[in-house]
């Protein structure tokens, strides 16, 4: 009986394969782990700066800003005011699609010794039109013809106005990496532009010039390769640091100019010089007469800390002795 029952608890094999079938149906679907989504690749453009890097290239773009505001204000004798517009990396395709092929631009080619590659900055006619003008000493008021085209002697003479330019763009860098900027040639071929830039990607940087009531806009250029040895110290803390030691400086050296404005010079005029002989010297009396080496009618001499600084003339102001300058004297 017993060997009975217990044949009797043991399931068949039809009945274990019913039984795995109905588990099976009804377990739940194991979670197949997640695939990562795949990310196209450009091998075109296979590098790209990041958000911190590229804003760090922007804080150089302000400075430069700044930099040639003052600078060309000095060159051009009236107010320059230059500002940032804008900073993006693309390629050299796309940037070609930018430019305005139907006007006559001045294209700079430039070396930031020791960076590797060129750079490129752009100038529209109206630009170059303005600056020409003034650098001749007229009033940029006349309209510019935004389709005529930029004479080899408005290149010439905007070498003038690209030396300041050079001079702000190595003091905006300076706070990243010392470079020389040296203009290699000029010309007005945007075609020479298309085969330079290729496919690489390309820093496009905007600044907007303003003279007066004129403006017009600067494109920079720069492509990866020129930048890439540079990549690491592209770093925002990096400038800002600098910006503060500058600040800093400025502060110490305005302390130090303002205790000098107030600290005593001692200042002396010369009537003239006579030579006498030992003799002469021994035998002067009251009354004595001496002629001096300077005539009646000639400047003074005004000596500051005992150097030779002013001319002068001499006269009275109320009952006191004075003098009026007339003059700086050139100490070379």
């Amino acid at each position: 009986m017993d060997g009975v029952a217990a044949d009797e608890r043991m399931l068949s094999q039809r009945e274990i394969d019913a039984l795995l079938s109905s588990l099976a149906l009804g377990a739940p679907e194991a979670q197949r782990p997640k695939q990562d989504s795949l990310r196209p690749y450009d091998f075109r453009s296979p590098a790209r700066f990041s958000k911190e890097q590229m804003r760090t290239l922007k804080l150089v773009f302000e400075d430069f800003a700044r930099q040639i505001s003052s600078l060309l204000s000095v060159l051009l004798r009236c107010g320059v005011k230059a500002r940032f517009v804008h900073l993006e990396q693309s390629t050299g395709r796309d940037v070609i699609g930018m430019l305005d092929t139907e006007r006559t631009s001045m294209v700079n080619i430039l070396r930031l010794a020791p960076l590797p590659g060129r750079a490129l900055l752009i100038m529209g006619v109206e630009l170059v039109c303005i600056l020409v003008e003034r650098v001749l000493g007229g009033r940029s008021t006349t309209p510019v013809d935004k389709a005529r085209e930029i004479t080899n002697i408005e290149l010439a003479l905007m070498e003038v106005v690209m030396r300041h330019v050079n001079r702000g763009l190595e003091t905006a860098w300076s706070k990243v990496v010392e470079v020389k900027a040296v203009l290699e040639s000029s010309t007005v071929d945007l075609e020479m532009v298309q085969g330079a830039l290729g496919d690489e990607i390309i820093f496009v940087a905007m600044v907007e010039i303003h003279v007066e009531n004129a403006s017009g806009m600067l494109t920079f250029l720069m492509p990866l390769s020129l930048l890439h040895p540079i990549a690491p110290a592209l770093r925002p803390h990096l400038i800002m640091t600098h910006e503060q030691e500058e600040e800093g400086d400025e502060h110490d050296r305005a302390l130090v100019v303002n205790q000098l404005q107030r600290a005593p010079v001692p200042v002396s005029v010369t009537l003239g010089t006579a030579q006498l002989t030992f003799r002469d010297l021994l035998g002067l009396e009251p009354g004595d007469v001496i002629p001096l080496d300077r005539g009646a009618d000639e400047d003074l001499t005004v000596s500051v800390s005992g150097r030779e600084k002013f001319c002068c003339r001499p006269g009275l102001i109320g009952k006191k002795l004075a003098v009026s300058i007339t003059g700086v004297i050139d100490e070379d």
